[in-house]
């Protein structure tokens, strides 16, 4: 194994009873962790797929910040912890990197457009139209949204003439 984890004290400072004290890594059964800011959005359970060294891998996420909170590792507290499906590949060294790449939901035959053409006013969002050579303003609901683009899943039909600003 490897040291990862050693608590900071002083030599004659008092230590709690169950306190960690140092963290040995099995490095037969690697992990994978990622303190990417966005690692609170990863639920545990989730299937995550990883790409490391072009392989492309499945793991699942077994711990995160909500279940990290209290590590006495600091780095830990904001991270998730991804257990690799068939294990890492005998290559793998403590400290690769690798991407992680999780997909909340998915969506087929649906609507999409760029955000920018969604307006907002006083709550109501409506996508200007274009309907017998006339401006429309139509009222939509918006489902999954990227930070780009937009499903509508209500208020447009396919064929629709959006006007682009």
């Amino acid at each position: 194994g490897e040291v990862t984890y050693i608590i900071s004290t002083s030599v004659g400072e008092n230590v709690n009873a169950y306190q960690i004290v140092t963290r040995i890594a099995d490095l037969t059964e690697l992990v994978l962790v990622t303190t990417n800011e966005k690692a609170s959005e990863l639920p545990i359970g989730a299937e995550v797929e990883v790409e490391y060294q072009k392989k492309l891998l499945k793991g699942e996420v077994v711990a995160n910040p909500s279940t990290l909170f209290n590590d006495p590792d600091e780095r830990l507290r904001s991270a998730a912890i991804i257990k690799m499906e068939d294990g890492l590949p005998d290559d793998a060294k403590l400290g690769s990197s690798a991407y992680i790449n999780y997909v909340q939901d998915v969506r087929e035959d649906v609507i999409m457009l760029p955000r920018r053409q969604i307006n907002l006013m006083s709550g109501r969002r409506y996508v200007n139209v274009l309907e017998d050579g006339v401006r429309v303003e139509k009222d939509v609901e918006i489902g999954l949204m990227t930070d780009t683009e937009a499903e509508i899943v209500k208020g447009l039909d396919e064929g629709d003439l959006i006007i682009v600003n």
